[in-house]
């Protein structure tokens, strides 16, 4: 499954939706997409909120519908960082009125990697962030001149000593902050609902061992 945010509302592309425990609303929410221009008339009503519902389900071949989305709404790639210190606190940033996790645009000719590392370091003035392993890729749609454009962020668990901290103030960041787990919770409640889903699975890995700094 492919859950594609737009704003609180929700655009999830599956394969069968016979896996989903649907109520009779949401069912009427749903639609077999076979070709692109379905895909259009349905996604066009769903953004111009002529389909009235905060989840849209598309069936059909994940892979197929999702590259037919982005020739309808052109991908942005970017990437960033689920970074642990020592303590297992996870570095967070504040952001016009949100708590977020360091990311940004992926520049020409880099790979997502360089770019992940790079965005953490210029958005909280730490120091070579080390890569632990790929966390999933998030996907969120806004109006960029007009058109409807899609960012796919590909995310990654990281980890970094203990540092002071500096935020990129010109990139509106006005707070970055090692945040344990006692204080995480009031944090995740004020962020994306398309980064919920991602830091739990972050968690989820440090609880399981992943993070080492041996």
């Amino acid at each position: 499954m492919i859950s594609i945010y737009v704003n609180t509302r929700k655009i999830s592309i599956v394969s069968d939706l016979s896996d989903f425990n649907l109520s009779n609303t949401k069912k009427n929410n749903s639609f077999q997409i076979n070709d692109i221009f379905t895909l259009k008339n349905v996604t066009k009503s769903f953004l111009d909120r002529e389909i009235n519902t905060e989840e849209l389900y598309l069936e059909g071949d994940p892979a197929t519908i999702y590259d037919d989305f982005i020739r309808l709404y052109p991908q942005i790639d970017a990437a960033g960082g689920a970074v642990f210190n020592p303590e297992q606190k996870l570095l967070m940033i504040f952001r016009r009125n949100y708590w977020d996790l360091p990311k940004g645009k992926t520049e020409a000719g880099e790979s997502a990697e360089i770019s992940a590392k790079r965005e953490v370091e210029e958005e909280t003035g730490i120091n070579n962030p080390g890569i632990v392993k790929t966390l999933p890729a998030t996907f969120h749609m806004y109006q960029l001149d007009n058109q409807w454009v899609t960012k796919k962020t590909q995310w990654f668990l990281m980890k970094a000593n203990t540092q002071s901290l500096s935020p990129q103030t010109e990139e509106d960041i006005e707070l970055v902050q090692w945040v344990d787990r006692e204080n995480l919770n009031p944090k995740i409640k004020q962020t994306f609902d398309s980064l919920k889903p991602l830091i739990e699975a972050a968690i989820n890995e440090v609880e399981n061992g992943k993070l080492s700094f041996g």
